[in-house]
């Protein structure tokens, strides 16, 4: 590379170079992008074993209905297997097999996304061109990795088929989805769509930044035909397009992040854009998430601009730049509660960064514009939906407010009873009733919850709290996320690791990512053994929570010990090393 560029001729000279010069230079770079092209073909064939593995019933939920919607395309690719093994049942040998063929798959999409990463981290050219290649490999490969996903036949969460319903209340039947369910509309399903819903009696627990798109989707599928495959086909396609959109903003935020490693840079984009678990929520089972993560990312990208404008012009600031990055952060809450976490933290960010002169007007300035303009718009687009406090009471009511499931929560609150009521029967300790196992979780379930949720909102509190600059916002936004999945959610579902996945990909190489990395892994292997494990392992069904959040609580606590081990052995170090007090003169003149 180096003889490359000092081969390059100058533009003062008149001879034209040789086309030839520059190919064998450039080839040879070039072969630094081969592994990465290798891993995402591999990726790309992965899930195309994946795409054929959904022909069988033993994975998904729900289907998509789209082989019945093309039959003259799907019918003879669904002729190619055998009856008994597209209706396996998990039980059956040929469900067993299917389970495992996924838990193969899935190993070898993370393993091709973990040699993509280690790929790309050692690349340490600064050619514009060996860069620019590289993303395009990434972004192709994403987009072929998509379109399988987007036409396959199932589903491993219903969650799509509520968007739906409550699109169409908004958008096609014009009545509150946050005061009205989808059983009321039972009686205008001649098709049975309500079949596939899972929460029929639940109103919608999305805000009103899901349910305007989710509106327009549906008067979009409406004027498409109104079939219940266009339906899921516009919310795929949404929801792909969106992962694409974030991929491609983490490239640029990760440009200005990190200027000077164009090898990071790729890691940060292949790190978010080819994550297995992401591909697959976003692409397949069409998450709203990624329109939240989409506004989250947006909003890093406004103040990066504001920090920019600021460079040039320290007086004016971050101009209007923080009041749209605010803008953004309500949207993303306009989506989904759980960003709200957010909002603390930058607000942090932007009380620290004032402007030294009248500090304490500045910020209470800047509070007083922030709340504004996150009360406003939640007003606004609350407002077309609006049946008095009712609305927001699905806010309350949700089911993560009232359950438990793949939680730490979930564990303590069900299966420590039963350990407790093991115990009690098998040393035979006094009180029949009190070692119940029912007796005992009622008991529980008085304390668990509130324990867990103000814990988690203790935890963001100090974290939103220790903000001092960017790169601070970034961590404790993603700590305080992975805080919250692991502590406060006691209703836990693999696509919520979609939420911090962009920050640990900004975040670059560490704890963070190695925290997405395992949750990732987890929650892959909880699709393959939920809702039910298959015979012999019936009896461990309860602990399977475990598998999404054991490796990682485990590794924090490792992490937690080792730096506690580092600052014990730091003190202790610095007690030896501690000079002895000199005698004052006075004292020995006096003795």
């Amino acid at each position: 590379m180096i003889h490359h560029v000092l081969e390059r001729p100058s533009r003062l000279s008149t001879a034209a170079p040789a086309p030839t010069d520059a190919r064998p230079a450039r080839g040879r770079s070039a072969y630094a992008l081969r592994p990465l092209l290798a891993a995402g073909l591999v990726s790309i064939l992965a899930w195309a074993g994946v795409y054929i593995l959904l022909f069988s019933h033993t994975l998904w939920h729900s289907p998509t209905l789209i082989p019945d919607h093309w039959p003259a395309v799907f019918y003879p690719i669904e002729a190619l297997f055998a009856w008994d093994w597209i209706h396996a049942h998990r039980e059956t040998s040929a469900g067993l097999v299917n389970v495992g063929l996924w838990l193969a798959l899935a190993a070898v999409l993370l393993g091709a996304w973990g040699w993509a990463l280690r790929v790309t981290g050692r690349l340490r050219t600064a050619d514009p061109w060996i860069v620019r290649e590289g993303f395009r490999i990434i972004l192709v490969g994403l987009v072929l990795m998509s379109l399988i996903l987007v036409f396959s036949p199932g589903f491993t969460s219903q969650d799509v088929f509520s968007y739906i319903w409550y699109g169409k209340m908004a958008g096609v039947y014009g009545v509150s989805p946050y005061t009205h369910t989808p059983n009321y509309f039972a009686w205008q399903d001649p098709q049975r769509w309500l079949q596939w819903v899972y929460w029929k009696n639940q109103t919608s627990v999305y805000g009103p930044a899901w349910v305007w798109p989710a509106a327009a989707l549906a008067r979009l599928a409406e004027a498409l035909g109104g079939d219940i495959v266009t339906y899921l086909l516009t919310h795929r396609f949404l929801a792909a397009g969106l992962h694409i959109a974030n991929t491609l903003l983490i490239w640029n935020l990760a440009g200005k992040l990190m200027p000077r490693s164009p090898g990071a840079r790729l890691a940060a984009t292949v790190f978010y854009g080819w994550c297995p678990l992401v591909v697959w929520e976003f692409a397949n089972n069409a998450h709203n998430d990624a329109l939240m993560v989409f506004w989250i990312l947006v909003a890093v990208w406004c103040h990066l601009k504001g920090m920019g404008q600021a460079r040039h012009e320290p007086r004016r600031g971050l101009r209007g730049w923080w009041q749209a990055a605010v803008v953004a952060l309500t949207l993303a809450a306009l989506v989904k509660l759980i960003a709200i976490v957010l909002i603390p933290g930058y607000m942090m960010l932007l009380f620290r960064t004032v402007d030294p002169a009248h500090p304490w007007r500045r910020r209470v300035a800047i509070g007083a514009q922030a709340g504004a303009l996150a009360l406003g718009l939640s007003a606004l687009l609350y407002w077309p939906h609006w049946e008095g406090l009712i609305t927001l009471q699905p806010l309350i009511t949700a089911p993560g407010n009232e359950r438990y499931v793949n939680s730490l929560g979930d564990v303590v609150r069900y299966r420590v009873p039963e350990i407790i009521h093991w115990l009690g029967t098998t040393f035979n300790l006094p009180g029949e009733h009190t070692w119940r196992v029912v007796a005992i979780g009622d008991s529980m379930e008085r304390w668990v919850r509130p324990l867990f949720t103000l814990t988690a909102g203790a935890i963001i509190a100090v974290l939103s709290l220790r903000v001092h600059d960017f790169k601070s916002l970034l961590r404790n936004w993603g700590w305080s996320l992975v805080a919250y999945l692991l502590i406060g959610a006691l209703w836990f579902w693999p696509w919520y690791v979609t939420w911090f996945a962009p920050l640990a990909a900004l975040r670059g190489p560490g704890r963070l990512r190695t925290t997405a990395i395992l949750y990732s892994i987890g929650g892959l292997v909880l699709y393959g053994l939920y809702p039910l494990l298959a015979p012999p392992f019936g009896d461990l069904e309860g602990y399977v929570p475990l598998i999404c959040f054991g490796p990682v609580a485990f590794y924090l606590l490792r992490c937690a010990l080792g730096d506690l081990r580092e600052k014990v052995r730091a003190w202790r170090t610095r007690r030896v090393r501690l000079p002895a007090r000199a005698v004052p003169e006075h004292v020995i003149a006096d003795s």
